[in-house]
């Protein structure tokens, strides 16, 4: 029986399962008499699948019948403490750790948020006995709006599987919205050009003073992130990860300019997000994914290397390219022809399923420069860097992916600060003249003007 996403179907006397509207799973209805004892159960079956449902309430009818221990068949305990149900949650999310191809998923970050944040305070609570007030408490410990999505999460998993197991009424659930204050705008702190240029110096150094050859591949593509994202405005995380050779086309243009290529992110920001954006990128950033093509098959170019060496002069044992339209030309069209355009571009070759720890690694560079920078930083630079230049909001936001109300909210500081900025640079300067007298004659000095 179906009715406006209810579904309802009897199996037999004492013994039905049905799907609620607001459920993906089926739920198991069980009336007898068990050990004895008349019971009436309901709980959640834990499968969207009706067949795999109707197998499951056949299980729990036939240990009704024949008095077999069942821990599904007890009464449920209303006392049942908060670490027992976190258990549980915890078992899930380690499955969905081991089923996930990320080097740090989602679910490991909610196992940590459990295990340091609710466990140690709120664990020997009865789940009849966490309130609103403790909620709070939970909820007012995030720094971060990040840190408070997770928490909002994991505190709405111990509630459903609390109600899915009629441990509380629905009523009984108490509301989890909490809207924290966060200082956003620290998050979003771009570089001041002195400590870009001092990261910029440093990266190599950070790259060569390991002698492990996995720790140094994964410095050598952070380095060259750092510079995409600095040079892209992208995300770190999902957009970069998701890269591969095949993301990449070039343009040429009537005019036969062939400096300029597409690159199309296959997904954004979230799992919610997947429509895929193409943004144009110059011909220094793509050299930028030639320089990683480049260092996993050095082979494929050999011959090129060669040629390169032959057209250009030397400098304090450094090449120099000469404008050699045709040799970047040469460049281009091995690139293109020996890619697997399945392949990703910012991982080990050899390990292809591994995300690398971006924060990681800046956190391990940060902390050496003694800097409070993110990753996030190159975006906010970047952004920065256009709205200074005048671009008009309506394309920053398509350029990066983003909403018009997320940079205005963000960045409004500093377009206030840039635009008064610009309006004492127009007004004009005041000066301050010395004089002195001599023999009842008034003589200038000297003029400062004030800037």
């Amino acid at each position: 029986m179906d009715n406006e996403g209810y579904h309802y179907k009897h199996l037999q006397k004492g013994l039905s399962i049905y799907k609620q509207k607001q459920s993906k799973n089926y739920y198991l209805y069980l009336r007898g008499t068990y050990q004895g004892a008349p019971i009436e159960r309901r709980f959640s079956l834990r499968t969207s699948n009706e067949q795999e449902a109707e197998q499951q309430a056949y299980r729990h009818y036939f240990n009704m019948r024949d008095g077999t221990p069942s821990k599904e068949l007890e009464a449920p305990s209303k006392k049942l403490k908060l670490s027992s149900i976190c258990q549980k949650i915890i078992e899930q999310l380690d499955k969905d750790v081991q089923q996930s191809s990320k080097k740090n998923p989602q679910p490991k970050t909610h196992i940590a948020c459990i295990k340091n944040d609710i466990l140690p305070s709120y664990g020997d609570l009865p789940i009849t006995k966490f309130k609103s007030k403790q909620i709070k408490e939970i909820f007012n410990t995030a720094k971060n709006k990040t840190k408070l999505s997770n928490l909002k999460k994991i505190i709405n998993d111990i509630f459903t599987y609390a109600y899915d197991e009629e441990l509380i009424k629905k009523g009984d659930i108490p509301d989890v919205n909490h809207k924290g204050k966060f200082n956003d705008h620290n998050s979003r702190k771009p570089f001041s050009k002195t400590d870009l240029d001092n990261i910029k110096r440093n990266l190599p150094l950070f790259i060569d003073e390991s002698a492990n050859e996995t720790v140094a591949q994964n410095r050598f593509l952070l380095s060259i992130a750092f510079d995409f994202l600095l040079l892209t405005g992208c995300r770190p995380g999902t957009e970069i990860d998701g890269l591969k050779y095949g993301c990449i086309s070039k343009i040429t243009e009537r005019n036969g300019d062939n400096n300029n290529f597409k690159l199309t992110f296959p997904q954004s920001k979230t799992e919610n997000h997947k429509k895929p954006r193409t943004i144009q990128i110059t011909r220094s950033v793509f050299c930028l994914f030639l320089k990683v093509h480049m260092k996993f098959n050095p082979n494929v170019y050999k011959h090129l290397n060669e040629s390169y060496k032959k057209s250009t002069q030397t400098i304090n044992g450094k090449h120099l390219f000469y404008k050699d339209s045709s040799l970047s030309n040469e460049y281009d069209n091995v690139f293109f022809k020996s890619i697997d355009k399945e392949q990703f571009i910012f991982r080990r070759p050899s390990h292809p399923n591994l995300t690398l720890g971006w924060s990681k690694f800046f956190k391990q560079l940060m902390s050496k420069l003694n800097f409070d920078y993110t990753l996030y930083s190159c975006r906010h630079y970047y952004i920065t860097k256009l709205l200074k230049a005048n671009v008009d909001i309506h394309t920053v936001a398509l350029q990066c992916g983003t909403s018009i109300k997320v940079i205005e909210d963000y960045y409004s500081d500093m377009q206030a600060y840039d635009a008064s900025d610009r309006i004492l640079q127009q007004m004009p300067r005041e000066s301050i003249e010395f004089e002195v007298v001599r023999n009842g004659k008034v003589t200038k000095v000297h003029t400062f003007d004030l800037k």
